[in-house]
């Protein structure tokens, strides 16, 4: 296995690395996704809301240990990672936004910290 980057190529521990993240980012969102299609109170969608779970820190190992691999691989061909950074920024930011004022509903509140949300009994349905 390849661990240095070259002036023209991504080392293939990197490679790997960086499909391996996709494939979990890609289970994540289709945990949430799915869960809603489980009768609420079953074991089914508190499995699916723990396996999100699970899933995200596993992403987060990853982005670890890719972040490791990145700073001993070397120089990287034309990087450029503030790029594709502030761009996944812009989408969370926009899905955030687009939950609170067109599907109205709680998403956003529920993201903030404890103390920062509107009010304790807020659900959305007032901006209606």
């Amino acid at each position: 296995m390849e661990l240095k980057n070259s002036r023209s190529r991504y080392s293939t521990s990197l490679i790997g690395l960086h499909w391996l993240t996709l494939l979990l980012l890609v289970a994540v969102y289709a945990c949430m996704e799915l869960r809603g299609l489980a009768p609420k109170g079953s074991d089914l969608r508190a499995n699916m809301k723990s396996l999100h779970s699970l899933l995200g820190l596993c992403v987060l190992a990853v982005v670890i240990v890719r972040i490791g691999v990145r700073w001993n691989a070397g120089a990287a061909p034309e990087i450029r990672p503030s790029t594709a950074a502030y761009f996944l920024i812009g989408m969370h930011a926009a899905a955030a936004l687009l939950h609170h004022y067109v599907m109205r509903d709680n998403t956003l509140v529920r993201m903030l910290p404890r103390g920062a949300a509107p009010s304790k009994n807020w659900t959305g349905s007032e901006a209606r």
